[in-house]
C-alpha cells in the first residue's frame, strides 16, 4: 500500500524532509464518536506537501468499500490511501520547508510548518467554526504531538508543538494556550539548556505514558524524555493484566533523580543516550 504520488522520506533537517507526515486520528474529520481513544486515534492518516498541485493534501487509509481501516487490524491487500479534501493553506507549499500533522480533541487536523525561519500552525477554531492561523514565531523543525497517543485519555490531552527557536534551544508550545507562549527546556537548576552545537529536531515519538524527543546535536544523537504521565489504578498491562504501577521503572527506562514517576506529564527534564 503506497501513497498515490511519489514522495521522498528522510531524516528531518539534513534534507528538509520528510514531506510526508503520519498521524493517528478519527474515523472522520470532526467525528469523535464516544470520545474513546480508539474512536479518536484509531485510524491512519497522512499529509503530503505536493509541489505539483501545489497543495497540502490529506489522506486516510480505507478499505475497498470506502470504510476507514482501524489501526492494528490485519491488512487484506485491498486497503488504499484515499484523499480527504481540506482547505488550502494560506502559504504556497512550494515555499514551505516541511510540515507536521496531528489531530486534536475535536477530531480535527492540525498542521504546523516552517516558512523562512518562522513557524505557523493551522487549526480548527470551534468558537468561530473556521480554520485559523497561529503565529508566526521564530523557529525551525516543527513537530506536532497529540499527547493522548502517549497518555491514552483524550479528554485530558493537548496538541504539543515542539521546535528549536535558534538551533541552540529546544522549545514547545501548547494548543490549550493557543500556541501563544514559548516554553524552553530547563536544567535541574531551572536554567535554560543551551546546546553548544546545532540542534536538529528529528521527531517526537509517543511511548507508553511518556514521549521521546529525538535530536541531533552537533551531529550526535540525543534523546529527551518527558516525565511519566499519571498512572491510574485501572490502567493495565496488555499482556498479563497486572497493574502498570507494579512495573519496575528501571526495567522500562533509565531515570535521573529528578525524573520522577509521580510527575504529572511535565515535559523535558533530562537527556539520554540510547
Amino acid at each position: 500500500m503506497s501513497l498515490p504520488l511519489p514522495v521522498q522520506i528522510g531524516r528531518r533537517g539534513l534534507d528538509q524532509l520528510p514531506e510526508v507526515a503520519l498521524a493517528p486520528g478519527p474515523s472522520q474529520l470532526r467525528v469523535t464518536g464516544n470520545g474513546s481513544y480508539a474512536e479518536m486515534y484509531g485510524y491512519a492518516w497522512a499529509s503530503i506537501l505536493d509541489p505539483s498541485t501545489p497543495a497540502l493534501r490529506l489522506f486516510q487509509v480505507q478499505d475497498a468499500a470506502g470504510n476507514p481501516w482501524p489501526l492494528g487490524q490485519p491488512l487484506t491487500g485491498n486497503e488504499r490511501w484515499v484523499e480527504v479534501p481540506v482547505p488550502a493553506l494560506a502559504h504556497d507549499v512550494r515555499t514551505i520547508r516541511h510540515h507536521s500533522l496531528a489531530f486534536d480533541q475535536a477530531g480535527e487536523h492540525v498542521f504546523a510548518y516552517e516558512l523562512e525561519g518562522q513557524i505557523w500552525v493551522r487549526q480548527w477554531d470551534g468558537a468561530t467554526e473556521q480554520y485559523v492561523l497561529r503565529g508566526p514565531f521564530a523557529g525551525v523543525d516543527p513537530v506536532l504531538l497529540m499527547d493522548s497517543t502517549a497518555y491514552y485519555r483524550p479528554a485530558e490531552s493537548d496538541v504539543l508543538l515542539f521546535y528549536t527557536p535558534d538551533r541552540r534551544k529546544l522549545a514547545w508550545r501548547y494548543q490549550l494556550e493557543l500556541y501563544a507562549t514559548e516554553h524552553v527546556l530547563l536544567d535541574n537548576n531551572g536554567a535554560e539548556v543551551a546546546y553548544t552545537g546545532d540542534v536538529i529536531l528529528d521527531q517526537v515519538l509517543a511511548l507508553p505514558y511518556r514521549y521521546e524527543i529525538c535530536l541531533e546535536v552537533a551531529g550526535a544523537k540525543q534523546y529527551v524524555y518527558s516525565r511519566l504521565y499519571p498512572l491510574l489504578q485501572t490502567d493495565k498491562l496488555a499482556a498479563g493484566g497486572a497493574p502498570l504501577e507494579a512495573l519496575s521503572a528501571a526495567a522500562v527506562l533509565r531515570y535521573t533523580q529528578t525524573d520522577l514517576l509521580a510527575a504529572g506529564g511535565a515535559p523535558l527534564e533530562a537527556t539520554y543516550d540510547l
